[in-house]
């Protein structure tokens, strides 16, 4: 069955291709045939005869030939080869998958199952396991953070109350005098530090809106600076239930696509909390 897929010009100056290309320069050509054939998980069936017949029958490579291309492929990172049950599969990061083939709706993914077995060990799965961990441990680091700054100081014992010579006794202070939710503002605290994965996919949101348009007026590029997106990034995991993975590629979705990246220019323009 023929699949439509996409294929960019930034194919041309992909590093892992452009490496490729420097060892074997027919795998890095005919990289663009093999992404015909992966299914809309971004994975496909390896046995080099079968890609032979179904990809390229018109070509003059052997399975052999084809079997040293797929190997490449896994070499340089491009794909990953793997085997279930003793069978060979091919897998591209779902992530650099659906940032290209950006038709393929993200609900019916999660609704149906391919017909391809996951990888179990791919180095997309461990990195994402990673993310996941660190994020879970954010969290908990900036509600712990959060509990200790509203925590009230403990007050002062009569003998450390210093009264001035010039205040009767009875008298009111300016600070009694003001209501309670002013006298229990606390000075603003970065929560969010540079290796907290809300400022790591704030910094991604501001380098993707750069890349599109370079004059952009985005914050600056410090804790400060994106403390506000940093703040609805939180949101969007401890309320939405977002998994960072799922913040990043819509990030990167919505800047890819020619409408939505001339109207996403922050995190509060985006509707990102499950409205877009």
């Amino acid at each position: 069955m023929a699949r439509k897929r996409f294929i960019t010009s930034e194919i041309s100056t992909d590093r892992k291709i452009a490496k490729l290309a420097e060892k074997n320069p027919t795998a890095a050509a005919l990289w663009p045939w093999f992404i015909t054939g992966f299914d809309d998980w971004g994975r496909m069936e390896a046995d080099p005869v079968e890609v032979k017949l179904t990809i390229f029958p018109a070509f003059p490579y052997t399975s052999d030939d084809i079997e040293t291309f797929i190997k490449l492929y896994h070499e340089f990172g491009i794909a990953y080869h793997y085997e279930v049950d003793g069978k060979p599969y091919l897998a591209v990061n779902p992530e650099t998958w659906l940032k290209y083939q950006t038709y393929i709706r993200k609900d019916k993914l999660e609704k149906q199952k391919s017909k391809i077995p996951e990888p179990k060990d791919a180095p997309w799965v461990a990195k994402n396991d990673t993310n996941n961990d660190l994020a879970t441990k954010n969290v908990a680091k900036q509600q712990s953070a959060t509990i200790n700054v509203l925590s009230p100081s403990p007050s002062p014992s009569p003998s450390c109350v210093n009264r001035s010579s010039s205040q009767p006794d009875g008298a009111t202070t300016p600070e009694a005098t003001k209501p309670d939710n002013m006298r229990e503002r606390k000075t603003k605290v970065k929560l969010f530090t540079e290796d907290s994965v809300e400022y790591r996919l704030a910094c991604l949101l501001r380098s993707e809106i750069l890349k599109n348009l370079p004059d952009a007026r985005v914050p600056q590029n410090t804790p400060e600076g994106l403390s506000n997106w940093c703040i609805e990034i939180s949101r969007m995991i401890r309320l939405d239930k977002r998994k960072p993975e799922e913040i990043a590629f819509l990030i990167r979705w919505a800047q890819s696509d020619s409408f939505w990246r001339s109207n996403i220019l922050s995190l509060r323009s985006c509707g990102i909390n499950g409205k877009l």
